[in-house]
């Protein structure tokens, strides 16, 4: 059988079905081999919250999270460095 493909999932959980989705398929998908999940945009503890449940659930706790810019900090990030830039 051929090796898993290691992946990390970056996501926007929470909002609608598809990235839950997407995570599941991850889990469970024998072709893979999830080595961690980012979460972007809005509240991303928040977000970051929810995909450590359903990793929980779908019996992987041990994969890590993290939680990365909300979009404001993004936003903030890009125009700094538009303004800096002469």
């Amino acid at each position: 059988m051929a090796r898993a493909r290691r992946v990390i999932l970056d996501t926007d959980i929470g909002d609608d079905i598809d990235d839950a989705w997407a995570l599941a398929t991850c889990i469970r998908h024998p072709g893979l081999e999830l080595t961690g999940v980012t979460t972007v945009l809005s509240d991303t503890e928040l977000r970051a919250a929810e995909a450590r449940y359903l990793l929980e659930i779908g019996g992987m706790k041990d994969v890590g999270v993290a939680a990365g810019l909300t979009l404001i900090d993004m936003i903030i990030t890009l125009l700094s460095e538009r303004c800096a830039t002469p």
